[in-house]
């Protein structure tokens, strides 16, 4: 039974977003310094929670309900635009903030960018990228 609830629910968060997403406004080629914002973003405002390749989320944000996406997965199911749609409004009745607030559209667009990038980064990319991994929360679930 707790699988159908689960389905149901991710399915319809799903349909969701997808339903609101509008084109969020990146080229096919995005510029690698947007992609390193990106990063530099996703560094300070989402990896606590999100973790990225080679590193774990904080321990923290384990205790929530439902558990946040590990998105060097997670993002390969996500459409561009749905990204970008999801950090700006956030996920209701989630942990899931909504960054519109925060973020400029700009700086949106490449958190969006780097996202992307996630499912296909190896870890030392990551570090390389964000200045995390190596030196920072390497797989020990810490914090």
């Amino acid at each position: 039974m707790a699988d159908a609830v689960r389905w149901t629910l991710d399915t319809t968060m799903h349909r969701s977003v997808a339903r609101r997403a509008e084109d969020a406004g990146l080229s096919e080629t995005v510029p690698q310094q947007v992609i390193a914002e990106g990063a530099r973003h996703y560094t300070e405002s989402c990896a606590h929670c999100h973790g990225g390749p080679g590193m774990d989320a904080a321990q923290w944000s384990r205790g929530m309900r439902p558990e946040p996406p590990h998105l060097t997965e997670a993002a390969a199911e996500w459409e561009p635009a749905e990204i970008y749609w999801i950090a700006e409004n956030g996920i209701k009745m989630s942990g899931m903030p909504a960054f519109g607030t925060l973020h400029g559209p700009e700086e949106l667009r490449a958190i969006t960018a780097f996202v992307l990038q996630l499912p296909g980064l190896s870890p030392e990319d990551y570090a390389a990228m964000t200045g995390e991994g190596a030196q920072g929360r390497t797989n020990t679930g810490s914090e």
